[in-house]
């Protein structure tokens, strides 16, 4: 998503999400922010959002500085993350030689052993970013605690979306596609993989499900999930379901509809004035988890903050 905010349009947009939280209850607008300590760091992940990696002949984009330097940080964290979740956009217009930069960017990730999973946004084009797509994966190790599926058939209409599911001790993640067209604000799920989620949680009862996708849940002036009332629908019928992260505004935002908390993920390649550059960093709990916000100046004042999750 293009970020072409105002503030007014942002203040709008906000009110309007208030708006309809209001009308499901019950909830809370805002997850309660408190400093814990991380006692259990074997279970650490990473989410960012929005890079719009471009490509570059001598001197490289803002935007591919600034995400090189969040990489960095990620492996500078005293506890790295075990895998790394990017949450759409990717790149800036789904070139392959765009998505090439991308690779190179996260080749430090990568030759550490972290793997990186990625949803698909409305600037990536996915048959160009599956030529790189195993190269984001590390090799499997021996007693390893996480499991990889992904689906690799189209459905019956040939229908093909990017997803994959990662279980793994207190948690199953399910990294959804809400791409529906190249440089298309507004976004879909589809019939099919509403069907295959739902197939695939009634699979998985045991244990927390936390969904991502590059789309808000909310379509706010058509620009969020074109079939956000079926997937609200979905999300009813599977009590498992915990958490939804995504990102496509380029703003830093929780806040919890029922049981299910939304936490949008800020862009590190470019944001407007009233929120922040950065990305953020996961502890899973037995009854919930620790966000911490990461921001990709050092020096601003909410970097370190923390949010809890609690699962309901």
């Amino acid at each position: 998503m293009t970020a072409n905010f105002t503030r007014r349009s942002l203040l709008k947009s906000t009110a309007s999400l208030i708006g309809a939280a209001t009308a499901l209850k019950p909830f809370d607008l805002f997850a309660d922010e408190s400093v814990r300590e991380n006692t259990e760091s074997d279970d650490v992940w990473a989410f960012a959002s929005d890079m719009h990696v471009e490509v570059w002949t001598s001197k490289p984009p803002e935007q591919n500085t600034r995400f090189q330097s969040v990489v960095s940080a990620m492996l500078a964290e005293p506890v790295k993350p075990r895998r790394v979740f990017l949450l759409g956009d990717n790149v800036a217009m789904g070139t392959p030689g765009q998505y090439k930069r991308l690779l190179e960017l996260l080749q430090p990730l990568v030759q550490s052993g972290i793997g990186i999973h990625a949803a698909m946004g409305d600037h990536d084009l996915r048959q160009h970013f599956s030529a790189i797509r195993q190269q984001l994966l590390p090799p499997a190790k021996k007693g390893e605690s996480i499991s990889h599926f992904v689906p690799t058939k189209p459905w019956q209409d040939g229908e093909v979306k990017h997803l994959e599911i990662i279980e793994t001790k207190r948690a199953n993640f399910f990294v959804l596609d809400s791409h529906d067209k190249l440089d298309q604000d507004e976004g879909t799920f589809g019939e099919n993989q509403l069907d295959w989620l739902a197939a695939e949680l009634d699979r998985r009862k045991d244990k927390p499900a936390i969904l991502m996708a590059h789309h808000p849940a909310v379509d706010l002036a058509r620009s969020g999930l074109s079939d956000s009332i079926p997937f609200w629908q979905l999300l009813g019928r599977h009590p498992q379901v915990k958490a939804y992260f995504f990102g496509h505004t380029h703003v830093w935002l929780n806040y919890r509809f029922g049981r299910v908390h939304h936490v949008n993920v800020p862009a590190t390649s470019r944001c407007i004035s009233l929120t922040v550059l950065g990305w953020v960093l996961m502890t899973l709990h037995d009854n919930g988890a620790s966000l911490t916000l990461k921001t990709c100046d050092p020096n601003d004042a909410r970097n370190g903050r923390k949010v809890e999750l609690k699962w309901m």
